[in-house]
């Protein structure tokens, strides 16, 4: 139970921390069970979350796609929260390059609106910057479906968009339609009130809670966006990771079976 205002304006939530056990209450007694999601990665927290148990027999495909279509590289620069005004330039920079090398239609992920607000504004001011369409708050899907329109047009579109927004998931841009995605930061989640009552929970257990609630929805967003690139076994495209933390191996392992993963390796 999550409460939250003054007196005046009190909010109360009752939200589940986790559905793991009430999942289970229901599968146990089935030979087998088919769980449908754009993204179950990382497989091993999917398990977890998904109630699974020691011995379940579980199968992990690997991914359709040849690595060699994806041209996939990390950019380290240091973008925490208390370091990204002093290194905005540099990821503006990083954008910049990449986009000024590599042709086609291109979405640029930013962890926040304000932070994609700040870097547009830094792009916009250095020279042979194309021109950029950025993704706005409380988007219609009218306005939605104009903007993917606009990636079957001969014009190159550039796109700033929000991890875990409008474009990151749900999309299908193949062949030619989009050829580069740029994904700034591993995607941590803002640590609203629910969150911070999760990770409690979870470190309540003996369980890693940061890990749980922040690094893992992080880099499912990041898995979800970087989906959106290769779509057909024909299509090839070039993915910027920007973040010093994509060098962490206990963050790459994460990708492991995805085929941002493979192309990194």
């Amino acid at each position: 139970l999550l409460t939250s205002g003054g007196e005046k304006h009190a909010k109360i939530e009752l939200a589940l921390l986790t559905a793991a056990n009430e999942i289970f209450s229901v599968t146990k007694a089935a030979r087998g069970v088919v769980y449908f999601s754009a993204t179950l990665a990382p497989f091993d927290a999917s398990r977890k979350m998904l109630g699974s148990e020691e011995g379940d027999a579980c199968l992990l495909l690997p991914s359709p796609f040849d690595p060699v279509q994806l041209n996939a590289r990390i950019e380290p620069i240091d973008i925490r929260y208390q370091s990204r005004e002093k290194t905005a330039p540099q990821v503006a920079e990083a954008i910049h390059t990449h986009i000024s090398n590599h042709g086609g239609n291109t979405i640029v992920f930013f962890p926040s609106y304000a932070y994609m607000a700040r870097i547009g504004e830094i792009l916009l001011g250095m020279e042979n910057t194309p021109e950029l369409i950025s993704e706005s708050r409380g988007m219609t899907e009218e306005e939605k479906n104009e903007i993917l329109k606009m990636f079957e047009a001969p014009a190159r579109v550039i796109l700033l968009a929000v991890l875990g927004g409008a474009f990151s998931e749900g999309i299908d841009l193949p062949g030619d339609r989009l050829k580069n995605v740029i994904i700034v930061s591993t995607g941590l989640p803002q640590p609203d009130e629910k969150t911070k009552a999760m990770q409690a929970y979870y470190d309540g257990l003996g369980m890693d809670g940061f890990y749980l609630c922040m690094t893992l929805p992080g880099m499912i967003r990041v898995i979800q966006a970087a989906g959106r690139l290769i779509r057909t076994d024909t299509d090839t495209g070039t993915l910027l990771l920007i973040d010093s933390r994509y060098r962490y191996a206990g963050i790459r392992k994460l990708m492991d079976g995805t085929l941002a993963g493979e192309a990194l390796n």
